[in-house]
């Protein structure tokens, strides 16, 4: 994907609805969401990114890295904007979402990113 606009169109009209010029992104995935979290990186490089693991395909401790989304999100909620990648799309969200300020939402799509192997 080029931009914004091209995801955009890829995976439906409002995704991107207002302003996100500012706005840091926090991105964490467990060794299963490892390649997309690299992938996703690339796509959403306007944003200023913070990476909270996992750095590779090695079995991780999931919920620690959703802890780590939850916290940054939850010092400026209203600035700060999170993914979470896991397996099954569920356990990520838990340990986050207790977080004050804090909300996922489950969102599967079939997008097609090519990462290899």
């Amino acid at each position: 994907m080029e931009d914004f606009k091209e995801m955009e169109n890829e995976l439906g009209a409002g995704i991107f609805i207002g302003n996100h010029k500012g706005k840091k992104l926090v991105i964490g995935a467990d060794h299963r969401g490892f390649e997309y979290k690299e992938k996703i990186k690339e796509v959403f490089s306007e944003f200023e990114i913070v990476d909270v693991g996992t750095y590779s395909k090695e079995r991780c401790d999931y919920p620690k890295i959703s802890e780590e989304i939850g916290r940054f999100i939850a010092k400026d909620p209203k600035n700060r904007i999170g993914i979470g990648i896991c397996g099954s799309g569920n356990g990520i969200l838990i340990p986050a979402s207790k977080h004050k300020g804090v909300y996922f939402d489950r969102f599967i799509q079939t997008v097609r990113f090519d990462v290899g192997g």
